[in-house]
């Protein structure tokens, strides 16, 4: 049974940048938490929604993945693992392009052989071209609406796979 990453973008993906009425009118998701997170000198404003990130947390648990950072946050991952309730196991430094995330992701890939990976990122996971990766490693990529974030097909996509992986049913209710 391979070891399980989550290769994790946060803007588009849990921080959804569409207008509230968009995503309200889209998304199957309950209600936002809205949070100034405080990265360097800057504030931000993040809109999220809890019922997602608690599914997608449930989902780490239940199949014991990692969780890797692969976001222009960062050099601030630390704020995000405090607001999300979150342990993080690396962020994965890159240079904050989309090219240059997945060439970051594809570094990482090479490198760990043994593992499986679901990559999340709103822009640069279309970048990824299933038929060039050439290497063996059992993978899942998503890429959801930037401006809702990951929604219940994401999940249901998600939970599938993992449970594929498991050779089991994965007890995350959707």
């Amino acid at each position: 049974m391979p070891e399980i990453v989550f290769i994790m973008d946060f803007d588009g993906v849990i921080n959804y940048s569409g207008t509230t009425g968009y995503y309200q009118e889209k998304n199957d998701f309950g209600a936002l938490m809205q949070e100034r997170l405080r990265a360097g000198d800057i504030c931000y404003e993040v809109f999220y929604s809890n019922e997602m990130l608690r599914k997608l947390k449930a989902f780490q648990r239940a199949v014991r993945a990692k969780w890797l950072w692969l976001t222009t946050w960062q050099n601030h991952t630390e704020v995000l693992d405090q607001a999300l309730c979150l342990r993080s196991n690396e962020t994965l430094v890159n240079d904050g392009s989309d090219a240059g995330k997945l060439a970051c992701l594809l570094d990482f890939v090479r490198t760990h052989p043994d593992v499986a990976f679901v990559w999340i990122d709103d822009t640069a996971a279309p970048l990824f071209d299933e038929a060039r990766f050439t290497l063996g490693n059992p993978h899942l990529v998503i890429a959801p609406d930037g401006k809702i974030g990951l929604n219940r097909n994401n999940l249901k996509t998600l939970k599938a796979f993992l449970e594929t992986l498991r050779g089991r049913a994965i007890p995350v209710e959707l």
